[in-house]
């Protein structure tokens, strides 16, 4: 929870508004972000953000992806999204899910 609520202050002050302070567009995250990203999330979350941002979705659509980061059951997942389709994928205690209209599946697991 201290983690998600540190990463919502410092979304906040990079000029996202104050309804989605939790969320910034993929292709906006810059060295400074990643780097804070990867201090606050755990080994395994980060491994998972990393896949995503570089394997998954292609450089040249990232300004179509955003960033947010969800509160579930005490735990923080970083989701990264699709700002045109209901598609996403989600990094929780370091497995990869992937969503399509209310529907997960489980792609990999970096523990």
């Amino acid at each position: 929870m201290k983690h998600l609520l540190i990463a919502l202050t410092c979304l906040s002050f990079l000029g996202t508004s104050s309804v989605n302070a939790d969320t910034l567009a993929v292709d906006k995250i810059d060295l400074d972000i990643n780097s804070y990203l990867q201090r606050i999330l755990s080994g395994p979350d980060t491994a998972c953000y990393e896949h995503i941002i570089s394997s998954l979705i292609p450089e040249s659509k990232h300004s179509e992806y955003y960033l947010r980061f969800e509160d579930t059951n005490q735990k923080t997942a970083v989701e990264v999204g699709s700002y045109d389709s209901s598609y996403l994928y989600t990094c929780i205690d370091g497995k990869l899910l992937s969503w399509d209209a209310g529907e997960s599946t489980a792609l990999k697991d970096f523990n």
